[in-house]
């Protein structure tokens, strides 16, 4: 049991010492979307298109920069002090933010609902959190692999400038907005594609150690 607590500690330590400007960012960003929300309405932007469009590069933003955190600002070590594996780190950190982004869309979705807007709530909080966890595991292992964490916010957002202008044309089964056409079956595809990835990346930092 304390080994458990110990390993809870030094993770939300590990957790606390990430970037606040990111996380502060992406709050101010989802609040100006609440307060846009009326705005959004006149210009004919459903809850769907908010959650597809507006909310999914949230996961862009908030994943990215996960994994590689201590080799950017030569901490590496650091996150070792207490010998806690680098991969039980990123994992306690990817469990964390995507935490943080669901509540953070039920949050939005939620306000939205309280202003009149009929939509089906559970589909699309569920569905805009799929996509925008795909896109943050793309750009999370690209910025990895690449060490560069440029590479990792451009490689998700051409994919998602791709989709927003061929309308899936080109990835087929794997559409990032898939709930404009009604279709949740797809999100089903990006969901599992994307626990696959941080299956195979997580084995892979383990291996790596």
């Amino acid at each position: 049991m304390e080994k458990i607590k110990n390993t809870m500690r030094i993770s939300y330590f590990n957790i606390k010492t990430l970037p606040k400007n990111i996380i502060v960012f992406s709050v101010i960003y989802a609040f100006l979307i609440i307060f846009s929300i009326n705005v959004l309405h006149s210009l004919n932007f459903s809850p769907i298109d908010i959650g597809e469009f507006l909310l999914t590069p949230l996961g862009i933003l908030l994943f990215t920069h996960l994994p590689g955190f201590e080799e950017e600002n030569n901490i590496y070590e650091f996150t070792y002090l207490k010998n806690i594996p680098h991969h039980i780190v990123v994992l306690s950190r990817i469990i964390s933010y995507a935490l943080g982004m669901y509540l953070l869309m039920i949050g939005v979705f939620g306000l939205e609902r309280a202003f009149g807007a009929e939509f089906n709530f559970i589909e699309i909080v569920n569905g805009s959190f799929i996509t925008a966890f795909y896109l943050g595991a793309i750009g999370m292992i690209a910025a990895y692999v690449s060490k560069q964490r440029t590479v990792g916010y451009i490689v998700p957002f051409i994919y998602y400038m791709l989709d927003m202008f061929t309308f899936g044309k080109y990835t087929k089964r794997f559409y990032l907005f898939s709930l404009v056409n009604q279709d949740f079956s797809i999100k089903i595809n990006l969901l599992v594609t994307s626990i696959v990835l941080l299956i195979g990346f997580i084995i892979y930092l383990y291996r790596k150690l």
